[in-house]
């Protein structure tokens, strides 16, 4: 398995959750999941790779682009060096680890330039390729990227084997591109199933706490939450998860009753979830929000909190469990009425929900369908 970024143990991705699972099923003989080349600096010496064995049937590795530096004699020997052996011991390492063309599965995660070198390199029967979100219509990002992401999409979707997507909009352009396209929406965890409770702001009597994890980018509506703090100066809100360079929230942070954590640990997110009275999705409705299936959307109805979340993809399966605003006010409206009307109920309905869209689950499913 290869994803596009180097971000394994950080905060639970869909491709951990489906290679952990898949390294428990019981035809598989091993999987090794790929993450980007790590870029090693002209003056520096390095490894070929870096191996993280999780257990006996999954393995984490890592390429590194060079292995010495080539300012200094022998020249021409030190880029050979560069330019031959980091292939040939990724080779071998996949010898050893017995993966050959007549056992291994390729199961890809685009966008990324490695793509094309593994495809390549690595000896395989039958190629998968997962598009998790559609990054040609991210915002934040140039033109020439979103350009290589269409061309990469569409090359790797026509020639695979077998497709997954998340989203109904990924799965309207992509199933046009191969027949073989299957929808598979994202799942929980089972760390994140709870058990029902009731609203710390009463069982402590203290202020409301409304909590918002995961990224905060593009897709993050900082002025409806910004809206939201400034309509509720008596509730709290708790912000987790890293910032990217596309987000500013300075202004939102600045106010008294908002909060940011930084990024929280995967494994500490379920208590945090435990910690607040209302769960957030404030993102926005976009063509690259419409692409995705909001994870946290799992996790939060495994915590049984009430949800309060905008119009976006992946909200109308749910809209029994979950308060789903169209506009600002409504939004406020449903964060009232979360904390106003929650019972033991509605939060027991919720983790009944999520224990039917766990990863063991959906990762069988996608098994049965695709291998």
């Amino acid at each position: 398995m290869f994803w596009f970024m180097n971000d394994w143990g950080k905060f639970g991705r869909a491709y951990e959750n489906i290679a952990e699972n898949l390294a428990t099923h019981h035809d598989i003989g091993r999987v090794l999941c790929i993450l980007p080349p790590k870029v090693i600096p002209a003056g520096k010496y390095s490894w070929p790779f870096v191996i993280n064995k999780l257990s006996p049937k999954l393995i984490v590795l890592r390429q590194a682009t060079r292995l010495v530096p080539e300012n200094r004699a022998p020249f021409r020997l030190r880029v050979w060096v560069n330019s031959a052996l980091p292939g040939f011991t990724f080779r071998m390492v996949l010898k050893f680890l017995r993966f050959t063309k007549r056992n291994t599965l390729l199961w890809l995660y685009p966008p990324h330039r490695h793509i094309e070198t593994l495809l390549s390199s690595v000896p395989h029967f039958k190629t998968i390729v997962q598009v998790v979100d559609n990054n040609s219509h991210m915002e934040s990002v140039d033109e020439e990227y979103r350009h290589f992401s269409r061309i990469q999409y569409e090359s790797l979707v026509k020639q695979a084997d077998e497709v997954i997507v998340s989203s109904d909009a990924n799965y309207q352009v992509f199933s046009k591109l191969n027949p073989r396209c299957h929808k598979f929406e994202n799942a929980v965890d089972r760390i994140f199933l709870a058990q029902a409770s009731d609203l710390p702001s009463r069982t402590k009597h203290a202020r409301p706490r409304l909590g918002y994890v995961g990224w905060i980018s593009e897709r993050t509506d900082a002025n409806l939450l910004l809206h939201l703090a400034k309509e509720r100066p008596d509730y709290d809100l708790i912000l987790a998860g890293p910032v990217g360079e596309s987000a500013d929230i300075s202004e939102l942070v600045s106010l008294p009753n908002v909060s940011w954590c930084g990024p929280v640990l995967y494994r500490d997110v379920p208590a945090f979830l435990a910690s607040v009275d209302v769960c957030l999705i404030p993102h926005r409705d976009t063509p690259y929000s419409k692409s995705m299936s909001p994870l946290k959307l799992f996790q939060y109805l495994g915590s049984g909190r009430p949800i309060v979340s905008t119009r976006v993809a992946g909200i109308e399966r749910w809209r029994h469990l979950v308060q789903v605003a169209d506009s600002y006010e409504e939004f406020v409206e449903g964060v009232d009425r979360s904390i106003e009307f929650e019972t033991l109920e509605h939060s027991k309905a919720r983790i009944q929900a999520a224990t039917l869209e766990t990863w063991d689950r959906r990762v069988g499913e996608m098994v049965v369908a695709v291998i």
